[in-house]
């Protein structure tokens, strides 16, 4: 049987007592991931709409947004 090795799986292996522990991410990158997946559904120009997601968090518009603001 072939099982895949836990490190594609976000852990590493500590080298000097070959234990595996969990690789946490920085805080950053998930910031980044998630201001990615955030967009608004708006089919005008939302700008000025406070029911805005992106505008609520304190972001512009993406090309993932469905308004006519996302670049």
């Amino acid at each position: 049987m072939n099982v895949p090795s836990p490190a594609s799986f976000g852990w590493q292996s500590d080298p000097e007592t070959d234990v595996w522990m969990p690789h946490w991410t920085d805080q950053s990158l998930v910031r980044k991931a998630l201001e990615e997946l955030t967009r608004c559904s708006f089919k005008t120009d939302c700008s000025s709409n406070r029911k805005c997601s992106c505008s609520n968090a304190k972001r512009k518009c993406s090309a993932s947004c469905r308004c006519s603001c996302g670049i």
